[in-house]
């Protein structure tokens, strides 16, 4: 499962609110020396910038990227690409038709992948190890942000909907094998904006973004998330981020006395109101959502979850190269990127036997698991 929404927002005026109002922010508490740990750096295909990576079950590999543009050029002539990798074999160029990025990837092997993109509609592909084949939730009306394939039968995308003309609603689709099927979520929870999703099973999915207050004023953004049993939605209570807004990016759920949601904190009106860090973190034990936010007022937004050696990890965006941190149990502790930090962002992903990966523009690196060190 791959997303590529959070990079995308590099550029945009909220983005530039964001850094400028959390890099103002001051740290909860004081960060101790980040700990190395032993990546195998990877070759990465032949482009300028790595924007997401996939590991697929059988040590298939899946990465996007971007070529040309920069930050000065106009025009921009920008290539996204997409790419596959089995084994020891070089990366081969797959990238579906059209020139837009693809949003999202996701699959269960080498000839069984699927790529969303917004391109020409709203667009799904399914990659057979041949050639791909248009398959969307509706080329017209789903808008997918984040997938997750459990089985070649098994399919889930979670995005918007488009209900009426000027409506977008959160929604997830399902592929069963024979089609999709889209189901809403109920109109209690249509002010919401999905950016990500956790998939364990078909009957315990988690979806999280964001609320709109409909307001202007700093807080208008509140974090949003809820659970699918199979039968109904369930939209949990969330601690509020009054007076501040706050973006869900991130959300990994281990059991259902165990979910973790990650964004950032950041004001619409300027300077985050209170001693607050931007790498916002909430975690579920089963009775009580408790703030345990990633120190550091340079930290921006924890981009993604993984979980390494039974740890979780944050994959977080800074201004120092502050590209990860683990959880101890009690605290966030930094762990150093390849190179001892990373450029920007550290995007993580953990593959079925057990390794932990780590991208941003220009590293591709594996942490193998302890077992096979």
């Amino acid at each position: 499962m791959t997303k590529t929404g959070v990079r995308r927002l590099i550029g945009s005026a909220l983005t530039v609110l964001v850094a400028s109002a959390t890099a103002a922010a001051v740290s909860a508490a004081p960060a101790a020396a980040a700990v190395t740990v032993a990546w195998q750096k990877i070759d990465y295909p032949p482009a300028d910038e790595v924007w997401s990576f996939t590991p697929l079950a059988d040590s298939t590999s899946m990465a996007t990227t971007r070529s040309g543009g920069g930050p000065f050029c106009d025009p921009c002539n920008v290539t996204y690409q997409l790419w596959q990798k089995q084994g020891g074999q070089t990366w081969k160029d797959i990238s579906p038709p059209g020139k837009e990025i693809v949003d999202s990837t996701t699959g269960t092997a080498a000839d069984d992948v699927w790529a969303f993109k917004n391109d020409n509609g709203l667009m799904g592909y399914h990659w057979d190890g041949t050639a791909w084949t248009a398959n969307s939730p509706d080329t017209a009306r789903f808008d997918t942000k984040d997938s997750k394939a459990l089985s070649r039968d098994d399919v889930w995308a979670a995005g918007a909907y488009k209900a009426t003309t000027s409506q977008w609603v959160p929604a997830l689709a399902h592929f069963d094998g024979q089609g999709w099927n889209v189901t809403k979520l109920p109109d209690s929870m249509q002010t919401a904006t999905l950016n990500t999703m956790s998939v364990n099973a078909d009957d315990d999915i988690w979806v999280a973004g964001f609320k709109d207050k409909g307001t202007i004023s700093g807080d208008a953004y509140q974090p949003f998330a809820a659970h699918w049993n199979g039968t109904q939605w369930t939209e949990s209570a969330l601690p509020s981020s009054s007076p501040n807004s706050t973006l869900l990016y991130a959300v990994v759920a281990k059991s259902p006395n165990d979910v973790w949601l990650g964004g950032n904190l950041y004001n619409l009106q300027g300077d985050v109101k209170g001693v607050k860090t931007g790498g916002y973190v909430l975690h579920w034990d089963g009775s009580t959502w408790k703030r345990i936010d990633v120190p550091g007022k340079d930290i921006h937004w924890v981009s993604s979850f993984a979980y390494h050696d039974g740890r979780l990890w944050a994959g977080l965006s800074s201004d120092t190269g502050k590209g990860m941190a683990r959880w101890t149990g009690t605290a966030w502790e930094f762990v150093n990127g390849p190179s001892g930090i990373l450029s920007n962002e550290g995007e993580l992903s953990a593959s079925p036997d057990g390794s932990l990966y780590v991208n941003d523009y220009s590293t591709l690196a594996r942490l193998a698991p302890q077992s096979l060190r």
